[in-house]
Order: structure tokens, then C-alpha cells, then sequence
């Protein structure tokens, strides 16, 4: 592209936005690249090429991710010493960061130097974004664990590890996990006129024996993946398009939730771009966007055949309420790995809103789920870390500030979580 100036890089870039191409040293870095783009201009997908702001930003950060590719290859010089590398990163999903995981992806690994991500645990799930500093630091190989989307999600390897340890966590929901789920994210609005409108419609469908889905939405800006496909869909904007289109030419209902963190400062601060931007502006009868503040998500579920989303905690959180969820993204599988079922074609879509496909949730799936829950929550994976101030949300809380105290007692008495989260540096160096 002419706009983007590449000559006076240390590395050799190719950049063909158009085509999804954001290349050197054969490695093509264009999802991390996208997504801190997208996430600048707050929208889900940007096209540097019309996007004159977007545009500049753009070429400022390809300035800094050739600086960490050129870091990545001098790093290549200590392997001689035949000692293993890692380099600690936060937001591994965007660049510059995303650089040096891809590069370990893809060359790094060849000579034992790994990308370890660090960062929060899901605390705010579980505060409701009430607390903004954290308490907790999550911290994985992102290069041995390639499936792995990001540490605050655990991944497989770890899942199994904690039930392995703890095999007692698979057991049914409680009403203390329960609680997790059914909390006011929405800012509800209980005696909404609206929301009573809503219902009747569903009631009424109900009563004639229609089915009635739900389309989970996220925040636009919010995928945090290094490129992210559909099993049946080409993104996220095909997925709830042709969710739509399917189920306008059936009797039954189909409600579009949109995240309640479209509106939540502590997650987007400045504003984004809305679901409801994404799909037409007029919908069929049968398809009901709902206001943010109608419903939170706990609360259809006994009126609900199914839930389809694209990723996100929906994924165990409906089947322990006894509802069937269709994840759509491929990172699903991975980030979530407790045996939902996959619809792997757009006509098994389609079969499923017209009512020619069944499905369900079995037992074990709802046990895992829960204990996916018990997983997010524990000391196992969110390690207790407070010796500085960080944020839990995105919000800004201040400057970092070192706890002076905590810190001394840190170096006078040691503690057992740090060096747990040392370990993980090198869980996977070898023998």
C-alpha cells in the first residue's frame, strides 16, 4: 500500500491489507495487527485503505512490532548458551506483543524460546466489574500451548490439571456457582413495559409449539484471539447474519442479546461500536433485538430450546441452567473444553432454527461446566499476586504503585504463589 512506508524497517514487511497479509520473515502477523487497529478505532473490522486515521495508527504500530520481530531474532544468538528462552508479554492477542508470540509460534520455538503471557484473572466476572484493582495474575506458555486464546481462560492443560488434582470440582452446580451466574450484568430493568411485551411474545410462541433461540452477542472489539473463523462462518458478522436470515423464513423466535459490556465504561470506556450496527436495521417479526436493560441472560433460560453464541462464558453458563449452547468460533472448543456440541456446517445451522435438529445437554457436560466455573475462581489458576496495583477492568485506576510492605514481607518470608507462578516460566522446559 503506498500510504504504509516500509523501507526505512529493519525487516522486510509485506502489507496488503485487502488480503489480510501483514508479512515478514514469512510469518504473517495481520491478526495481531488488525485487532490493536480495530480496537483503536473501536470498531469491529477496519480498512486502513479508507481509514486515514486508522491509517497513521496503523503505520506507528508496524514501527513497534518491527522492533519486536527484530528482538525476537536476536534472541536466536543466546541460544548457543543451550539454556531455555522466555520472554514475558501482556495482551498477547494484540501487537506488538502478538509478535513475539507468533514468532515463537512459528521460528522461536525451534530454539527453546517461548512467549509466556501474563495478566488478571476473570475477576471481574465474578465481582461484576464492582472491584477495579487486582488481586490475581494468570501466567501460561503461550508457544507450547499454541490453543490457547489467553492465560485468563486456562486452556485445556490446565483445566485438566486442576481436575486431575481435584476431582471432586466435577460435581453439579451448588448455589454457590449458581450465584456466579445469576447476577444483574445487564442492569436490569424489572418492570419494564418492554420487557413484559417481550415476554408475551415468547410465552405465545411457546404456545403454539414454535421454538425460541438465542443469539448471544459480544463487544465488537472484544475477541481477543489471533485471527478467529467459525467452524460454519467466515466471522462473527456472517455467523449473526445468517443466524438471522435462517430463522426469518421459519415460525420460530429468535432474540439477539446484545453484551451488556457494550455499555459498561469499566470495559469499553470510550464507547464502541454496537451490535446492533452489524446486522440490517429492519428484522423480521420473528426476530426480536433486545433492549440492553430488558433481560440478563440467567433469566430466559426456562423459556429457551437453545442458546447459540459465538464464544464467550455463555458456553457454561447455560448448559448448568439446563439449556443446550451452539458455540460457533474454533477457539471455542479450546478455551472452553467441556464436550459442547459443535454444529460444523451452515445447513446444520439452519436444520437446528427450523426445528429439524434436536440437541441437548448431557450430564457430564453440565459437571464440566460447573467445574469450569470452580476452575475460573480458584487459586489454581488465578494466582493471588498484590505486591502492585493493576486494574481488574479496563478502566484507569492510576499508575502502577509498588506495596512497599507486602514487598518486604515478600523478600523477608518468601511466598508459595509467586514461586507457583515462577514455575510456569518454565513448566514446559523439559526434564
Amino acid at each position: 500500500m503506498d500510504e504504509i512506508r516500509t523501507e526505512k524497517l529493519d525487516n522486510n514487511w509485506n502489507i496488503d491489507w485487502s488480503a489480510g497479509i501483514a508479512e515478514a520473515e514469512g510469518i504473517n502477523f495481520f491478526a495481531y495487527l488488525h485487532e490493536r487497529v480495530a480496537q483503536q478505532a473501536r470498531k469491529y473490522s477496519v480498512d486502513i485503505g479508507e481509514d486515514e486515521v486508522s491509517a497513521k495508527y496503523f503505520t506507528t504500530l508496524l514501527k513497534m512490532s518491527d522492533v519486536a520481530l527484530s528482538l525476537c531474532k536476536k534472541l536466536r544468538n543466546l541460544s548457543s548458551l543451550g539454556l531455555p528462552i522466555r520472554v514475558a508479554v501482556m495482551d498477547s492477542h494484540f501487537a506488538p506483543s502478538g509478535i513475539i508470540r507468533q514468532w515463537c509460534y512459528a521460528e522461536g520455538y525451534k530454539y527453546d524460546i517461548h512467549a509466556v503471557a501474563m495478566g488478571v484473572s476473570y475477576e471481574n466476572y465474578f465481582s461484576n466489574l464492582s472491584t477495579a484493582e487486582a488481586g490475581t495474575l494468570v501466567i501460561d506458555d503461550m508457544t507450547a500451548q499454541p490453543e490457547l486464546r489467553a492465560p485468563v481462560l486456562g486452556g485445556r492443560h490446565r483445566f485438566r490439571q486442576f481436575l486431575s488434582e481435584r476431582p471432586e470440582m466435577a460435581e453439579p452446580a451448588d448455589a454457590v456457582v449458581l450465584s456466579w451466574i445469576n447476577q444483574n450484568r445487564s442492569l436490569t430493568e424489572a418492570n419494564s413495559e418492554v420487557r413484559s411485551s417481550i415476554l408475551e411474545r415468547i410465552k405465545e410462541a411457546r404456545s403454539k409449539g414454535n421454538k425460541v433461540f438465542m443469539a448471544m452477542g459480544k463487544v465488537s472489539i472484544d475477541f481477543a484471539a489471533p485471527g478467529d473463523r467459525g467452524f460454519a462462518h467466515t466471522d462473527f458478522i456472517d455467523w449473526i447474519n445468517h443466524l438471522i436470515e435462517s430463522v426469518s423464513q421459519t415460525d420460530n423466535i429468535l432474540l439477539i442479546k446484545p453484551h451488556p459490556h457494550e455499555l459498561r465504561k469499566e470495559i469499553v470506556v470510550n464507547g464502541v461500536q454496537m451490535l446492533r450496527e452489524l446486522v440490517p436495521e429492519d428484522l423480521a417479526y420473528n426476530v426480536v433485538f433486545l433492549p440492553h436493560s430488558a433481560f440478563n441472560s440467567y433469566e430466559l433460560a426456562s423459556y429457551l430450546d437453545a442458546v447459540l453464541l459465538w464464544n464467550g462464558m455463555g458456553t457454561v453458563e447455560f448448559p448448568i441452567l439446563g439449556v443446550p449452547v451452539v458455540p460457533a468460533s474454533t477457539w471455542n472448543p479450546h478455551d472452553y473444553p467441556v464436550g459442547t456440541e459443535i454444529l460444523q456446517t451452515r445447513t446444520e445451522y439452519e436444520e437446528l432454527l427450523s426445528g429439524e435438529r434436536e440437541i441437548s445437554v448431557s450430564p457430564t457436560v453440565k459437571n464440566l461446566c460447573a467445574a469450569y466455573l470452580r476452575f475460573l475462581r480458584s487459586e489454581f489458576l488465578g494466582i493471588p499476586f498484590r505486591y502492585v496495583r493493576r486494574a481488574a477492568v479496563n478502566a484507569y485506576i492510576g499508575p502502577p504503585t509498588l506495596y512497599e510492605e507486602d514487598l518486604n514481607r515478600l523478600r523477608d518470608e518468601g511466598d508459595l504463589h509467586v514461586e507457583r507462578a515462577a514455575a510456569r516460566f518454565f513448566e514446559f522446559a523439559g526434564p
